[in-house]
């Protein structure tokens, strides 16, 4: 979840397709595993359906409290 929190504040809280695009570059070790086997690497996924349906998200970093 490090990766989502990254993007979050790289990208004031927007999950689209550039954003998306640099969460694959930063998964890039795992991207062809994850291609190759659906639902191995859901968060990979997720960035996969971004981009495949040019979804916009929103991201909310969560605190500990």
């Amino acid at each position: 979840m490090r990766l989502y929190n990254a993007l979050a504040e790289k990208f004031n809280g927007k999950l689209d397709r550039t954003s998306a695009q640099q969460g694959i570059e930063w998964f890039a070790e795992h991207v062809e595993d994850a291609k190759g086997n659906p639902g191995k690497h859901p968060n990979i996924d997720l960035l996969f359906k971004v981009l495949d349906e040019d979804l916009i998200l929103e991201l909310e970093v969560l605190k500990n409290s």
